[in-house]
């Protein structure tokens, strides 16, 4: 399915937008079900997940960018075979542990991570090859998972236990969803090791990077975990959760740049992404500075108003690090990987520092003003070396001129042609290979 470049950029948008939508009434049933104590226990788990989940990918995927501008012979299907062929060496490890844990918690945390790990690969490589429908793919997951916990709320007992589980059949449901939509076959027992040598090579920084972009966000839910409550941090979580929901929209723009960027650096895309994304950031920090409080309250409850606060400190931060969303994925296609870390680095560095100064004395607080500095940091930085290298003037990154006022009105009046393009392209490409 081939989509112009501006209705790339429009599709992933529209997608967002709804994904968000899906995303917070998860959370609404989630909050509500669990209660701060047990929201803050369960979000403690996830991010121990989700940083493995990191951390074991090996890096392997986001080679997939550099590689693909060599023109390498089967590229996709030689990702495609590796990655599966990981996962399968993690399914038998955690095979084993999984045997000899008790908790049965556990049990589905471990059962979740090699799934979790090839489905996050996987969607990837595929964004890169097709971004349209691989947002597609999450859409549907998102769904099942809405009425899945819909379900668990209403008829099952409210338990940890059930969430995780909910969330192990939601990644399977996407895992299915991307091998069907994109006719994937797996080979696990054919691999090229050479490339799997190369790729591990190339991604292990980057997956260090990852880590440390993880890091940057979560890291202050393990430090948090040594100084306060899991009711405290279960109502710091409902902040941090809320104003990640505005990167979904930065998030769109990212992953269809990382499509174009795997072609060419694609500089102009790169400029005008920043530009909206920053003036979105900003009008999402006045409306929540309006209607925080209510928002809050109507969807999770009174128990949870204390999150106002930390909501505001991180969509603060949240304005700068528009910047390194955009800007890191023209560095990576670039192969920047060791500038990539090492600016990574030092808000890293600078936000653990922070984060063991102002938690003891300041709490959820202190978490909060550690994160939006160290987001401020890193955001400018990657500012900083992106106008360097391109050449390209601040002013031209927040001057909004006519020309690009106009092209979003005129975006704005052609979703409903978009749309019509995918469904057509879809069924003229099924009739195509039912013919061959």
């Amino acid at each position: 399915m081939r989509l112009s470049e501006n209705h790339q950029f429009k599709f992933a948008i529209i997608s967002k937008v709804f994904i968000a939508i899906l995303g917070i009434l998860s959370t609404v049933f989630i909050n509500r079900a669990l209660g701060p104590s047990l929201k803050g226990e369960y979000t403690y788990l996830l991010n121990m997940i989700n940083f493995f989940v990191l951390f074991l990918n090996l890096g392997i995927y986001q080679s997939y960018p550099n590689f693909k501008r060599k023109n390498i012979d089967e590229l996709k299907t030689k990702y495609l075979n590796i990655v599966s062929f990981q996962a399968l060496i993690y399914f038998l490890i955690f095979l084993l542990i999984i045997i000899f844990v008790i908790d049965s918690t556990f049990k589905v945390v471990f059962m979740l991570l090699p799934l979790y790990i090839l489905t996050h690969q996987l969607s990837f490589i595929l964004l890169v090859e097709k971004p349209n429908l691989k947002q597609l793919s999450s859409i549907f997951s998102e769904i099942f998972y809405l009425v899945s916990l819909l379900l668990t709320f209403i008829f099952a007992e409210r338990t940890i236990y059930f969430v995780f589980l909910i969330l192990f059949i939601k990644v399977a449901i996407q895992f299915i969803i991307l091998i069907l939509l994109f006719k994937i076959k797996l080979n696990p027992l054919k691999i090229n090791l050479k490339l799997l040598k190369k790729s591990i090579k190339f991604g292990f920084i980057p997956m260090l990077t990852s880590v440390m972009i993880f890091l940057i966000y979560r890291m202050d839910i393990f430090i948090l975990e040594l100084f306060v409550t899991y009711a405290e941090i279960g109502i710091y979580s409902v902040g941090v959760s809320l104003a990640s929901m505005t990167w979904l929209f930065t998030d769109a723009f990212k992953e269809v740049l990382f499509s174009k960027t795997s072609k060419k650096d694609s500089i102009s895309e790169v400029k005008f992404s920043i530009k909206i994304n920053f003036y979105f950031s900003i009008l999402i920090l006045f409306v929540f500075i309006i209607f925080g409080q209510f928002i809050i309250n109507f969807l999770y409850g009174i128990e949870f108003i204390g999150a106002y606060v930390i909501l505001l400190i991180i969509l603060v931060g949240n304005i700068p690090m528009t910047f390194f969303k955009v800007t890191i994925t023209l560095f990576l296609a670039q192969g920047k990987i060791k500038l990539n870390f090492i600016l990574m680095l030092i808000p890293i560095v600078l936000g653990l520092f922070l984060y063991f100064i102002l938690i003891p004395l300041y709490g959820i607080i202190g978490s909060a003003l550690s994160a939006c500095i160290s987001l401020f940091i890193c955001g400018l930085l990657f500012l900083k070396f992106f106008t360097k290298f391109e050449g390209v003037k601040i002013v031209d990154l927040f001057s909004i001129k006519r020309e690009e006022i106009l092209y979003l009105f005129r975006n704005v009046k052609s979703i409903k042609r978009m749309l019509s393009e995918i469904l057509m392209e879809k069924k003229r490409k099924d009739m195509d290979e039912k013919y061959y």
